[in-house]
C-alpha cells in the first residue's frame, strides 16, 4: 500500500511554449515581410543571420521579479552552520546583551544616540555598555553588569525621549519564526492486511507525523 501526502506548489509552472502570433511574426520576418512599428524600416541583418522581430523579443524577455515576488520564492538550499566551540564562546559572550528595536514613528537613530539615551535616562555610563547596529532599526547593546541589563529591561520607555526603543533579551533564535513545514512524501507500507488497507489505517500508523493521508494507488 502506498500513501501520499499533500504539499503546496513549490515553484511556478514553466512558461508556455512560444507560438501563435509570435511564431507567425518570426515566420513572416524570415519570409521577407517587414513589420513597421511607426518608424523606418530596420537595417538588414548581417549576411547569414536572421533578425528577430521586436514583438517576439518583448514576449520572450520577462520583466524582472519584484522584491515581494523574490521574498515569496522558496529557498532551494539549506545551509547548516556547525556548532563549534568558537561559536559557543561567541554566544556566551552575548549573555549580557539586549536587542534594541526602534518603534513607533521609527526616526533615524544612531549608535551615539542610543548611548546618550542610556546615559540620560538610565544613568549607565559609556564605559559600561557598547552599542552595535545590526539592522537599520535594530541595535545589539552589550552590558558589562547584569544589574544595568535588568534595569533597562524592567523600565518602561521614558517619557520625553526623542525616540522609543523596545528591549528584548538577545537569543540566537530572536530573529527566527515558526511556520508549518508542509511536504509530500510517498510511503510504502508492508504487512497491512487486505481488509485494513485504507487511509484511516495509514493515518493511525503515521500518527502525528502526517496531517493528511491519501491512498496513492488503491489497486496496489
Amino acid at each position: 500500500m502506498q500513501v501520499q501526502q499533500d504539499v503546496p506548489a513549490g515553484g511556478s509552472s514553466p512558461p508556455p511554449p512560444l507560438g501563435g502570433a509570435a511564431t507567425d511574426a518570426f515566420n513572416d520576418n524570415a519570409a521577407g515581410v517587414t513589420n513597421n512599428d511607426g518608424g523606418g524600416s530596420p537595417p538588414p541583418p548581417p549576411h547569414g543571420q536572421r533578425s528577430v522581430p521586436h514583438s517576439l523579443l518583448r514576449r520572450v524577455q520577462a520583466p524582472p521579479a519584484s522584491p515581494r515576488t523574490r521574498a515569496r520564492t522558496p529557498l532551494h538550499e539549506l545551509m547548516v552552520v556547525p556548532r563549534t566551540p568558537a561559536l559557543q564562546t561567541a554566544e556566551d559572550a552575548l549573555s549580557l546583551a539586549l536587542l534594541a528595536m526602534v518603534v513607533r514613528t521609527r526616526p533615524l537613530v544612531t549608535t551615539g544616540m542610543v548611548l546618550a539615551h542610556l546615559t540620560q535616562h538610565f544613568g549607565i555610563s559609556m564605559d559600561r555598555v557598547t552599542v552595535r547596529r545590526t539592522r537599520p532599526d535594530d541595535f545589539i547593546v552589550r552590558f558589562t553588569q547584569r544589574d544595568d541589563l535588568e534595569l533597562v529591561l524592567g523600565t518602561l520607555s521614558p517619557e520625553g525621549a526623542p525616540f522609543a526603543l523596545c528591549w528584548r533579551r538577545w537569543s540566537r533564535l530572536i530573529m527566527g519564526f515558526a511556520g508549518a513545514f508542509r511536504f509530500r512524501v510517498l510511503v510504502g507500507m508492508k504487512g497491512i492486511p487486505s481488509h485494513a488497507g485504507s487511509s484511516e489505517t495509514a493515518q493511525a500508523t503515521l500518527g502525528a507525523s502526517s496531517a493528511k493521508v491519501d491512498i496513492a494507488n488503491p489497486e496496489v
